[in-house]
């Protein structure tokens, strides 16, 4: 449990210098993942990189922390579930989770995470479609349209008019299907 990691680890895990404590806890998480909750939030990023559900066995003041669990999130939608009370009910985390669960969630969200970057790039890793209900910024953003058009060429018909002139852009779209070139710009 949490009140054992904070009793017992603490002293293990103080400072961010492990040396050869790292390759231990390496070794350690592999046999038990319970070990987690003795580590530092640099120590768990790529734990809840690779597997988001890993948050359950996090100290309390990573399952306290947004950028943490907003890590977590974006591996595994249901990782949610082991954030800490406030966090569980934090706007921007769970219209991710949402979003990560169905991309065309985007739709029904606040207009302002309509241009949140992470919460659209998640969205439209997901499902294509959801770039239709993107910000206008982020319909130009190129990170946000290529996710999008790398899924499926007719992503491009959401894509800004400067994108739908960018070569880069439009050879991807056109390389799922070449019928998506009546979407690109007259120029190309």
């Amino acid at each position: 449990s949490n009140s054992a990691c904070e009793l017992w680890g603490q002293g293990f895990l103080e400072q961010d210098t492990f040396g050869r404590r790292n390759d231990l806890l390496h070794r350690a998480v592999e046999l038990d993942q319970r070990v987690l909750c003795y580590t530092t939030k640099a120590f768990m990023t790529p734990f809840l990189e690779k597997n988001g559900r890993r948050l359950n066995f996090a100290a309390a003041e990573i399952k306290n922390d947004k950028n943490m669990v907003s890590i977590a999130v974006r591996q595994d939608a249901t990782a949610l579930e082991f954030a800490s009370k406030e966090l569980r009910r934090d706007p921007f985390l769970t219209t991710l989770a949402a979003v990560k669960r169905n991309g065309m969630a985007l739709e029904n969200a606040a207009a302002g995470f309509k241009s949140e970057k992470t919460i659209v790039l998640t969205a439209v890793k997901r499902n294509w479609k959801a770039l239709n209900f993107a910000s206008e910024d982020l319909k130009d953003d190129e990170d946000v349209v290529l996710a999008a058009v790398e899924q499926n060429g007719w992503a491009l018909q959401y894509a800004s008019a400067k994108l739908k002139d960018r070569k880069k852009v439009v050879l991807i779209a056109v390389t799922d299907n070449w019928r998506v070139i009546e979407q690109a710009s007259e120029r190309l």
